[in-house]
């Protein structure tokens, strides 16, 4: 729904739509060669609102929406103040703006998909961390190039051309590229060759539909508490998505459980660790998790286990963008602190006479990403050879942090659940099942599908 909003016209056209109503509004009225003072305070009004909109709308934040309000009632009023008007005149009219304004179709066109190609490429989309700044200006020199070759010597010369024939063949190309792009989507056009189990992996990275079959009872944001099963004794499943991975085999295991038999509980919110007192540069925190699941406890009596999952290594990889009590997890004194939050959360849950249990990460790396098992050479034809992720690989990196969680839960009497021990074999992280079909729809996250049918091991927090 975010994607759309973004993208497609019917969500943006009252932006088009102020423009057009300003035009009409001036339509055969000329123009004023003297700017009144309204027309002065309407311009620099307009200059303020474009800047609390660069300096408030921040990645993340809901796009368009209201706070488009701010750059577009800003530049109609902008368009309002008229030439005369002093921001006008002398920033607007200065020739490098106006050179800008040329070529901004064109690089408005180049810019997105060369900031989109290093973030996939350089950056770590899962893990939020952005492609270092070199990357991201080169990208932009590298449009800006392409947008003034464009300007010169495809804009302009088709502008200026006299041919009567212009204008038919640009709505000719226009309807062939229409078309073919449609003969593409139907599979009438043959495409590159594909390995046979390149539909195995598309299927795979699309089985992300990890709560169906779950009772909503409340939703913020990407903030969730669904339940399901019976009315008996319930388990607490709390966590961020790797806990919301799990929620296909729990579906399974309690979705015919009535009256009095266990049901399940789960409290989850994507990209929040289950630590007290931690929050993230972006503004997020554990609070609102940890805060509904101390109510939880406190208000049902039949809550006798409680389930915590996480994507740990996530939250502490360098560079972290998470601090405790104002410490970057990423450093020693950071990981201290974390830590000792998520003792003495454990402690508590257990001092209420309730089984605890810690599931510690699923393996998780670049290898594992069905999207990148067969990565297309710059000519278009595909790398047949696969990466493979190791046990020892990963817990080089990894292995300190979970050793110091399990070292943790199990003195806080916790019982501990290694995904590792389920999915890796003889060394080698698990990446697709018997069928050749993978297990992951990225690389931090099992599908839907597999989880529902082989993940057994959180089977004994369920059992009656």
């Amino acid at each position: 729904a975010g994607s759309a909003d973004f993208f497609l016209t019917p969500y943006r056209a009252w932006e088009f739509l102020g423009g057009s109503l300003l035009a009409w509004w001036h339509y055969d009225k000329g123009h004023e060669e003297e700017a009144p003072p309204y027309r002065e305070a309407l311009s620099w009004s307009g200059l303020v609102l474009l800047g609390l909109g660069m300096a408030f709308i921040h990645t993340g934040d809901p796009y368009p929406g209201w706070r488009a309000l701010l750059p577009v009632a800003g530049t109609l009023l902008l368009m309002e103040g008229g030439r005369s008007a002093w921001v006008n005149r002398k920033i607007l009219s200065n020739p490098a703006v106006v050179w800008i304004g040329l070529i901004s179709y064109p690089l408005y066109l180049f810019h997105w998909p060369a900031l989109s190609f290093v973030h996939i490429v350089k950056g770590d989309l899962d893990r939020g961390h952005a492609p270092k700044p070199v990357y991201v200006l080169d990208a932009l020199i590298i449009s800006l190039i392409l947008s003034v070759l464009t300007y010169y010597f495809i804009e302009k010369k088709i502008r200026h051309n006299k041919s009567r024939w212009t204008l038919p063949s640009l709505i000719a190309v226009f309807v062939i590229i229409g078309l073919l792009g449609l003969t593409i989507s139907k599979g009438i056009v043959p495409v590159h060759y594909n390995p046979p189990g390149l539909i195995k992996l598309n299927t795979a990275s699309s089985d992300v539909d990890m709560l169906a079959g779950l009772n909503e009872v409340k939703r913020s944001g990407v903030f969730y508490i669904h339940k399901i099963g019976g009315s008996g004794n319930q388990t607490l499943f709390l966590g961020d998505s790797n806990m919301q991975q799990y929620a296909p085999r729990i579906v399974e295991l309690l979705k015919d459980k009535k009256n009095e038999q266990r049901g399940g509980i789960l409290i989850t919110e994507c990209g929040a660790p289950a630590i007290p007192n931690t929050s993230s540069s972006e503004g997020k925190s554990s609070a609102r998790l940890l805060k509904n699941v101390e109510a939880e406890l406190l208000g049902d009596r039949r809550i006798d286990r409680v389930v915590i999952a996480a994507r740990w290594c996530n939250y502490f990889s360098q560079p972290s963008r998470w601090r405790c009590h104002g410490f970057s997890l990423d450093t020693r004194d950071g990981r201290e602190k974390a830590l000792s939050e998520l003792d003495s959360f454990l402690r508590n849950i257990s001092a209420q006479g309730r089984k605890v249990y810690v599931i510690l990460n699923i393996p998780t790396g670049s290898e594992l990403d069905p999207k990148g098992f067969y990565p297309r050479r710059f000519t278009g034809n595909v790398d047949p050879r696969k990466k493979i992720l190791t046990k020892e690989a990963f817990l080089q990196e990894n292995g300190m942090l979970l050793g110091a969680i399990r070292e943790i839960a199990q003195k806080t009497g916790a019982e501990v659940i290694d995904p590792m021990d389920y999915l890796c074999t003889n060394g080698i992280c698990i990446a697709e099942d018997e069928d050749g079909m993978p297990i992951r729809f990225d690389d931090g996250h099992l599908r839907a599908g597999y989880v529902k049918d082989h993940v057994k091991y959180l089977d004994q927090t369920i059992q009656p």
